[in-house]
């Protein structure tokens, strides 16, 4: 079946649409992968326009989500990166999805901060921004994930696991606000489109909108093939199963469960809500590289613990902290990270009520955090 539109409000409304889309209107695929036949369900040509792309934390139960890991993968490719000794301590498997077990090939993080070839060292996001300070009104602000050279090279000599998915991303402003339309070839429904693509693309959309003095507009998500595959069809089943109940707590967004604990993050907080002031691209970039590197430390991958330095009003890279203490004190302690992410929520939330009274650094567990103010 092709040909679909879905408007929904959020990352949980959204995963509840599209299932309950592929399951009623899609027809079964089977494909050879390697030596296995795989059996997917499958509508395609799907336009799916989230109202609320910063309610990005999906909470269903049946679904399951570790929001570390997600925050992780999202900073990972903000930050530039494909290398798997990062990725694979939030993400065991992904090792599986990469050729050599070093690097994803295709990492999303790569083909956009460091793209092209023979030194080229093309920063897309810097593009996006400098093209919407210089024309705010362009329709040629896109960047490129999939690269024909690359994909080329690969399919002709052996093959690859990876890939890349999400394809062509272009950014538009109209009404004072930052549209996203995401391209897409392939995307499972459960793990790839909810699971990871738009808390990913809506952080990436919300940071640029706040750099460039944006409210936060529509996320827009193109697929050609929307599928999940036949061992998940009982998830499927459950998930919309308990379809009333999800949607009754929309209302109440501002807290939700992670794993039995609730706690009501900033990465929820509307980003057109806060004042960026005068924010380059350039800073941000600075901030995410700094974070990538407080979590290195602290997994200790590469570098040095070192202070981190990031704005208290910035919703993303704080709960990313917040996430990374909590997750490595968790592993630490032996226990799980819902057992700590109260306390490591509390004392970092309780520092920024008044920015008047905001110290210039606090200590988290024998580490030194510093806020710029």
């Amino acid at each position: 079946m092709t040909g679909f539109q879905i408007q929904t409000q959020n990352v949980n409304t959204a995963l509840l649409d599209i299932l309950k889309l592929v399951r009623d209107e899609g027809e079964w695929v089977e494909v050879r992968k390697g030596d296995d036949t795989v059996r997917f369900k499958e509508v395609r040509g799907v336009n799916i326009v989230i109202q609320n792309p910063t309610e990005r934390v999906l909470y269903h139960a049946e679904r399951g989500n570790d929001l570390t890991a997600t925050a992780a993968e999202t900073l990972w490719v903000l930050a530039g990166n494909n290398d798997m000794n990062y990725l694979s301590k939030f993400l065991p498997r992904a090792p599986d999805y990469s050729d050599d077990g070093i690097i994803w090939r295709a990492g999303y993080g790569q083909r956009l901060r460091h793209a092209g070839s023979d030194g080229d060292n093309v920063d897309q996001l810097q593009f996006i921004y400098d093209m919407l300070t210089i024309t705010p009104n362009s329709r040629q602000a896109v960047m490129n994930i999939w690269d024909c050279v690359e994909e080329n090279h690969a399919f002709y000599h052996g093959g690859t696991k990876d890939y890349p998915c999400n394809d062509l991303q272009q950014f538009i402003v109209r009404n004072g606000q930052l549209e996203l339309y995401n391209y897409v070839r392939s995307n499972d429904a459960i793990f790839g489109a909810t699971g990871i693509n738009f808390y990913e693309f809506s952080v990436i959309q919300a940071l640029m909108a706040g750099a460039l003095g944006l409210d936060v507009g529509s996320y827009n998500h193109h697929v050609c093939s929307l599928h999940y595959y036949d061992w998940h069809k009982d998830k499927v089943d459950a998930i919309l199963d308990n379809e009333d109940a999800i949607r009754d707590s929309l209302n109440f967004y501002d807290t939700y469960s992670l794993k039995g604990t609730s706690f009501k993050p900033l990465s929820v907080i509307p980003e057109d809500s806060v004042t960026w002031g005068d924010i380059t691209w350039d800073e941000i970039v600075k901030w995410v590289d700094k974070a990538e590197m407080y979590i290195r430390g602290y997994l200790g991958i590469s570098g040095q613990k070192e202070t981190l330095n990031l704005p208290v009003y910035h919703p993303y890279l704080f709960t990313v902290q917040v996430l990374a203490i909590s997750k490595i004190e968790a592993k630490k302690k032996g226990c799980k990270v819902k057992d700590v992410i109260q306390d490591v929520w509390q004392l970092l939330r309780g520092t920024i009520h008044e920015q008047d009274s905001v110290p210039k650094e606090i200590v988290v567990n024998d580490h030194t955090v510093r806020y710029l103010v």
